[in-house]
């Protein structure tokens, strides 16, 4: 039962300020509206970068902060861990190998290469440490 007063349901509006543009909700609540009023894919949401309908991405974290505010989700967890849905870390690394492709040497050791390297072994399962 809601906590009810004259004010109605009890609100918690330092939770709902928690909730940023980060959290990966937000923009997966703002794809799955864009996807349901178009008809398209969420590889094609990610296709418009940052070219995506900015308003959408606003009205979802303001109706993320409703829900939080209210108690129907949870407040985002620690501020210095951010999860990303495995089909947006796929599609970031690959637009990134492609704009960063300018290696030719299969045993390059620069950070950047061995970044790359790490990331595509992660999104292959791949369990490397150091």
């Amino acid at each position: 039962m809601a906590d009810l007063s004259l004010d109605g349901p009890k609100i918690d509006r330092a939770a709902a300020e928690r909730v940023h543009y980060v959290d990966p909700r937000v923009r997966l609540l703002a794809s799955t509206r864009w996807r349901l009023a178009t008809g398209w894919s969420h590889r094609s949401w990610l296709g418009l970068g940052k070219n995506n309908p900015d308003a959408l991405i606003q009205e979802a974290r303001d109706w993320l902060r409703a829900a939080v505010a209210a108690g129907l989700l949870p407040p985002p967890g620690r501020a210095d861990i951010v999860t990303v849905p495995a089909a947006d870390l796929r599609h970031a690394v690959e637009v990134f190998t492609e704009a960063a492709d300018t290696c030719t040497n299969p045993d390059c050791a620069s950070p950047i290469c061995r970044a790359l390297a790490r990331l595509k072994a992660a999104l292959n399962g791949d369990n490397l440490r150091g």
